[in-house]
């Protein structure tokens, strides 16, 4: 059903005679790319949602882009055209659906302008000019948090299902889309072969200050098999 919705939105795109062709090509050129990649790095047969909506945002994205450089095609964008854009968005010109001016602007710097998009068409090196006062990702500050911040935390989480879940993203490091993804066989899986290589004597528990072991267990007996 939501593969369904990325299909139909991004036909529109490919089909509306307001865009102009060449971009169009493009547009159709790096989502069948895009969708390939999300399907090969995940491992998966076909997109899952996750990715779905990767690539429903990719879809107004370049529909956003398209409208901010005029409609020109892009393989001709100047570094005027460039800065035009870039003054744009920091000074809140251009605004989303609801009225008011994009919070997302990194997304678009780095994943659109800096990214694999503007290196089809060789433009990520202008944008890499443009954009050389902005702060990029790779040079913000690393923000971390200790354990002792985080046990404060832990301690007025009250549901297992809530704690085990934090226990483990801090235990492992483990990213919030794929722990929201996790099913209770997951967990049934991974703690039977643990169990399975113990009793084979293959596997010794360490020790381990960390609750994240107990509480995985009181997780897979709580969720159901779709939770």
């Amino acid at each position: 059903m939501q593969y369904a919705n990325f299909e139909r939105n991004a036909k529109k795109l490919y089909n509306d005679r307001n865009i102009y062709k060449e971009n169009k090509d493009l547009f159709k050129q790096f989502l069948e790319k895009l969708e390939y990649k999300l399907k090969r790095s995940n491992n998966n047969k076909e997109v899952d949602e996750a990715s779905i909506k990767t690539l429903l945002g990719y879809v107004q994205k370049l529909r956003n882009v398209n409208e901010w450089f005029n409609n020109k095609p892009l393989t001709t964008i100047s570094e005027e055209d460039m800065k035009r854009v870039y003054d744009g968005l920091e000074e809140g010109r251009y605004l989303n659906k609801r009225g008011k001016p994009f919070q997302d602007k990194k997304s678009y710097y780095n994943k659109i302008f800096r990214g694999h998009f503007f290196r089809m068409f060789e433009k990520h090196e202008l944008a890499r000019k443009v954009l050389e006062f902005h702060k990029g990702q790779e040079e913000a500050e690393v923000r971390f948090i200790t354990e002792e911040e985080f046990r404060k935390i832990a301690e007025v989480v009250m549901k297992p299902t809530h704690k085990a879940l934090a226990w483990l993203a801090f235990d492992i490091g483990e990213n919030i889309n794929s722990l929201l993804r996790l099913q209770k066989k997951d967990f049934m899986a991974m703690l039977y072969r643990m169990q399975e290589l113990e009793d084979a004597g293959l596997y010794k528990p360490q020790p381990n200050h960390y609750p994240t072991a107990e509480l995985m267990k009181i997780f897979s007996k709580e969720k159901e098999n779709h939770d």
